[in-house]
């Protein structure tokens, strides 16, 4: 085992292997600490995951301090612990690419709804008319985000539930394809590494059922979107790392929807690497090891597509028919599942529900979303009470 350790405060939940395995080119031993170790099966399993109450810093600082000089990183690719990951950069003096106060002006929706707008000259006096949505300040994964058709029935739902208004805020809802720019920033210089396609639940839903990567690559409809999402980092004064921009396209062009200062999740971090030659997850080690950043040349080939798989209610997680199916299907179809048989399902509407992500791959991306989306019609999901 090497005798440098770089630890992950917790990290996506598939494809640890990815991460796992950058680091150990570099010689280092990763460990993930994690507040529920087996969300990270199947791929973590020769991971060296290590139980931890990651919403402790104090029982996080205490773990780290363990290692002593052995350890040279710090790292987290997800919203929900990536400040507190660079907090503790900042505090034990580890490489980190930005700061943690800026990272918390980065997860305010509602100080980066302000400044993009003034960026680009929007007064946002459509917040009086309809409809709105309602969703927490600083919240992340698609949860607790509401949609109202008036702002009177948005008004009298806070005023019932007692919400606090600076906990919350009220954002206009755009209507049309909602996509995702994923960018990396270094040295001054945003590079687009592609777009992903988000076919998204009917409403009053957020949820994502298709995602493909990557849309319209090569076409002037991505450089339009390359130039805004670079407008967008700007404007907020991004200064390295991930991005992964979340916009609508509306008839009256791009809307921002939020800004994640984070490298893409679920399969699209994988679908980056295979599908643009560009290793993020190299990337994000090197990044929290304070390496100097490299050249990135984006070399498309092919496309990938993953359909996500959800329980329609709540309960035990009996069954999943259809499996055996998949490989006669053309697409090089494979299937991750999020969750085991017996797992409780205890709310439904958001990623919480997700059971597992059929995906594909193809020449074109669009191809690819075919392959998916026709795969997954033979599957049948079997949840206690159905």
């Amino acid at each position: 085992m090497s005798s440098k350790t770089i630890v992950a405060l917790e990290a996506m939940t598939v494809n640890l292997e990815l991460l796992d395995a950058a680091a150990r080119r570099r010689d280092l031993h990763l460990i993930v600490l994690a507040g529920v170790p087996g969300m990270y099966l199947p791929g973590g399993r020769d991971v060296d995951i290590q139980q931890c109450d990651t919403f402790d810093l104090d029982a996080v600082r205490a773990r780290l301090e363990e290692h002593g000089d052995s350890l040279v990183g710090l790292v987290s690719p997800t919203d929900t612990w990536g400040i507190q990951a660079v907090a503790l950069c900042e505090e034990l003096g580890l490489p980190h690419l930005t700061s943690s106060e800026k990272l918390e002006k980065l997860r305010d929706k509602a100080w980066v709804r302000h400044t993009t707008d003034a960026a680009f000259g929007k007064v946002r006096t459509g917040i009086d008319q309809s409809p709105h949505i309602l969703k927490p300040r600083k919240g992340t994964g698609s949860q607790n985000i509401e949609l109202f058709p008036t702002r009177l029935e948005l008004e009298e739902s806070a005023e019932k539930r007692n919400l606090v208004s600076d906990e919350w805020v009220v954002e206009p809802y755009f209507r049309g394809p909602v996509y995702s720019a994923e960018t990396y920033t270094r040295g001054g210089s945003t590079a687009l590494l592609g777009v992903t396609n988000r076919i998204m639940s009917p409403e009053p839903l957020f949820v994502e059922l298709v995602k493909t990567f990557p849309h319209l690559h090569g076409t002037s409809w991505e450089g339009s979107v390359e130039a805004w999402a670079k407008t967008i980092l700007e404007s907020v004064e991004f200064e390295a790392g991930f991005a992964h921009i979340e916009f609508c396209e509306t008839a009256n062009g791009f809307e921002l929807i939020e800004i994640n200062a984070r490298m893409a999740g679920a399969l699209i971090g994988p679908a980056i690497h295979q599908t643009t030659g560009i290793d993020i997850y190299d990337i994000l080690i090197g990044d929290a090891l304070g390496e100097e950043p490299r050249s990135l040349v984006r070399n498309i080939r092919g496309g990938h597509s993953h359909v996500s798989v959800y329980a329609e209610t709540a309960g035990t997680l009996t069954s999943i028919d259809g499996l055996d199916l998949l490989d006669g299907l053309p697409g090089n179809i494979g299937w991750i599942p999020a969750k085991a048989v017996g797992a409780e399902i205890s709310h439904v509407g958001d990623y919480k529900s997700r059971i597992g992500n059929i995906y594909a791959t193809a020449a074109e991306p669009g191809l690819a979303q075919d392959y998916a989306v026709a795969a997954s019609r033979h599957l049948r999901v079997t949840v206690s009470g159905d």
